[in-house]
């Protein structure tokens, strides 16, 4: 509709379920106020049911391909609740070749000139070396593991990848961790307090959507943790009020990590707004921040 969109919502890894499952996960989470999923196009039939859904509740759909991707382009280009062709997960982490990953997109584009690529990359180290391979870059950092754990990994990773992509005027949506599993992987569910320091951490560092790993996959399912999606369902409408300053405003980032603080000001149509955020996670921070000038302008704050 011409409107800025921005993607919110969640993973679904389907290969191990059934169609069913992941058309629940759908309703789901649109019934929780979120706006966009990444799901497993396992068989081709099954997508034409998937997406006639998706349009139904006004939902976005990232696809990874378990068919031929330029059958499954062929055949769904046109449909409204396309959002993206993801080409490959964490090739960066995979050990894919950079030019393999640029052949790729170049075959999609050829094929869908307007649905973007969508690439998810889990190396800052080698950000630089596949960020100009799809037209969104989503980096994952998973900093939650058993015992205390700090967040600041969010920003540092999404901070990198953001100046890195920007490089090529790509955007950025970040892929936080809501998942955990048994101690032998190292990982353990967020605590809630950790998925909206990790959220608004990621916006912070320049993230222009959300999508959260995971609702569900061979090891985690969210239904098992209600009170933790209850809390989810908070996001939505914050977010939606910061939606004109996230993605048209001017992002200034006035403290990176000192004394464990981030804080960031956007600036949009006369109004300013400021997040701050701290990554200690067992003592309060005193705060001290330099704001820059903004005249009578009202400042809308959100701590």
């Amino acid at each position: 509709d011409g409107k800025p969109f921005f993607p919110l919502g969640f993973y679904h890894v389907s290969w191990p379920f059934p169609a069913e499952d992941r058309l629940q996960f759908l309703r789901e989470v649109a019934a929780a106020g979120f706006n966009t999923v990444h799901a497993s196009l396992k068989q081709m039939d099954e997508w034409d049911e998937f997406l006639a859904e998706a349009e139904r509740l006004n939902m976005k759909v990232i696809t990874e391909f378990g068919v031929p991707r330029e059958q499954a382009i062929a055949r769904y280009r046109d449909r409204k609740a396309v959002l993206a062709w993801n080409p490959g997960d964490e090739p960066d982490g995979g050990g894919v070749d950079p030019a393999e990953m640029s052949e790729r997109h170049n075959l999609m584009k050829d094929q869908d000139a307007q649905v973007p690529t969508y690439m998810t990359l889990c190396v800052p180290p080698l950000f630089s070396r596949y960020v100009h391979a799809a037209d969104v870059i989503a980096p994952d950092p998973y900093p939650i593991r058993h015992g205390p754990s700090s967040t600041a990994p969010v920003f540092q990773t999404v901070s990198s990848a953001q100046k890195e992509a920007w490089k090529y005027r790509h955007p950025i949506w970040a892929i936080p961790q809501a998942f955990g599993y048994d101690k032998e992987t190292g990982w353990r569910v967020p605590t809630w307090p950790e998925e909206r320091n990790m959220t608004y951490l990621a916006l912070m560092a320049g993230a222009k959507g959300i999508i959260y790993y995971t609702y569900r996959d061979n090891g985690f399912n969210m239904r098992e943790h209600p009170d933790l999606w209850e809390n989810f369902k908070t996001l939505p409408p914050e977010i939606e009020a910061m939606k004109p300053y996230l993605l048209e405003g001017t992002r200034t980032v006035l403290v990176e990590g000192e004394n464990d603080i981030y804080a960031t000001h956007w600036a949009y149509e006369g109004r300013h707004l400021i997040c701050v955020a701290s990554t200690a996670n067992t003592e309060t921070r005193e705060v001290s921040i330099s704001l820059p000038e903004v005249g009578e302008y009202p400042v809308d704050e959100m701590l």
